[in-house]
């Protein structure tokens, strides 16, 4: 074993280094900045509306579709360089004549709006379309439009869910999650200006309408909540367990197998956007240095 190795190796009994040199994780809590639905029948809204709906209605309702968008703001909310660990999305649906439907969440490829449209009764028609709003051909009432009617999203969904029952007295909380919506976010992070939020899809060619509670509801808990949890790397070194492991040190599978057998070292790894090399002056603990790339 060589010098540089034996020297690395010194601290086999090591622990993490203190807290404030790791990665710091944290999570926030969002109600959406617009949300809105859109009508397939005309130039229908419901930007001020208690309501969000999505699928396709029965045949007595002329089998028409309907879609919800949800936007976030994430401006100040999550600092310049955090990696984004997960994402979940929960909506309080209160109303369905369906069983159980998959329904998608799609990352939108254009902005929208949210205008001061307010339907009445259940608000499952719509009403008519106000400056700003998004309706089935308009992106905002009456001068802006989508490129492909129903909107403009990507194809592959960020996450999928299925929803099932749930009433006024007995509403139901769904959550989507998947590696999708940390992409999406992670991206929206990276260039706001990309962040047109997400459009939810139901099952359509057959009857599937679903109705959530959108941001206007008066109970603040039934309100769509997006929740993301991110690392934050410090301005430090970051330590991992180590062992030996013949010509390899371990750094507990966080990073990999680091091969030592050659010093001095070489080598340097990417994770998250993040460049990581050996520290310079190895410490007991095994040192790690981040930079962004």
């Amino acid at each position: 074993m060589n010098k540089s190795t034996r020297i690395f190796l010194s601290g086999l009994c090591a622990t993490l280094v203190a807290a404030s040199h790791q990665i710091q994780a944290e999570s926030i809590t969002l109600e959406p900045s617009k949300d809105n639905s859109m009508f397939e029948e005309a130039d229908e809204s419901n930007g001020q509306g208690t309501y969000l709906f999505a699928g396709q209605t029965a045949p007595r309702n002329n089998s028409a579709r309907r879609r919800a968008l949800l936007q976030f703001d994430l401006n100040g909310q999550i600092p310049a360089g955090a990696v984004i660990e997960s994402v979940s999305l929960e909506l309080s649906m209160n109303k369905t004549i369906t069983g159980n439907q998959a329904m998608t969440l799609h990352r939108l490829a254009k902005d929208w709006g949210e205008g001061a449209s307010d339907a009445s009764g259940q608000e499952g028609r719509g009403t008519a379309a106000q400056a700003g709003d998004v309706t089935w051909t308009h992106t905002f009432y009456s001068d802006q439009f989508w490129s492909t009617v129903g909107g403009d999203y990507e194809p592959t969904p960020s996450a999928t869910q299925s929803v099932a029952g749930g009433t006024v007295s007995s509403p139901v909380v769904y959550t989507w999650s998947d590696k999708g919506m940390v992409a999406d976010v992670q991206s929206w992070i990276e260039a706001p200006e990309t962040n047109f939020g997400w459009i939810l899809i139901g099952l359509e060619g057959v009857t599937s309408a679903k109705r959530f509670y959108s941001r206007e509801h008066t109970v603040a808990a039934q309100r769509p909540q997006l929740t993301i949890t991110f690392s934050t790397p410090g301005a430090g070194w970051a330590g991992y367990l180590i062992r030996e492991d013949g010509r390899s040190v371990d750094t507990d599978g966080w990073i990999g197998i680091v091969d030592v057998a050659n010093a001095p070292w070489i080598y340097n790894y990417t994770l998250d956007n993040y460049l990581y090399a050996p520290e310079e002056n190895i410490n007991e603990a095994g040192g790690w240095l981040w930079v962004s790339k």
